[in-house]
């Protein structure tokens, strides 16, 4: 008897998002009267046609620029993004560029200094 290989479908490169637990379900830090979590759930579902929202929450502690520690509790947003081959052999960034726009802008809603995310294998910080 001969193994046969299960079907796989390659649907991109994993992303995680963290936000501030606490801030989520509050349409104050939101935009038209959405919470920023109905704004993520749409955009992902809009744009990358699907996502994952973590069951558990994260505590994370860092230190700032000067030192001073801070802590907080998050949820998390997974989902994958796809950076297509070019005509001329380089990459197409715009999937992921339009996630980083639309995160900067909930971060300057949010009210918060910098977001977490995951990119591939890539951990940034993302600014208004």
């Amino acid at each position: 008897m001969s193994w046969v290989h299960p079907k796989i479908e390659r649907i991109g490169r994993p992303a995680l998002i963290l936000l501030p637990k606490f801030k989520v379900d509050d349409n104050n830090f939101g935009c038209n009267g959405k919470t920023p979590d109905q704004m993520v759930r749409k955009f992902l579902s809009k744009n990358h046609g699907a996502f994952t929202l973590m069951g558990t929450t994260f505590h994370g502690e860092w230190k700032d620029h000067d030192g001073k520690l801070h802590s907080d509790v998050h949820i998390g947003y997974r989902v994958s993004f796809i950076c297509p081959v070019k005509n001329d052999g380089g990459r197409d960034f715009s999937n992921l560029d339009l996630l980083i726009d639309f995160l900067s802008k909930l971060c300057a809603n949010m009210m918060e200094l910098c977001l977490y995310a995951e990119f591939g294998e890539e951990a940034v910080l993302i600014y208004p």
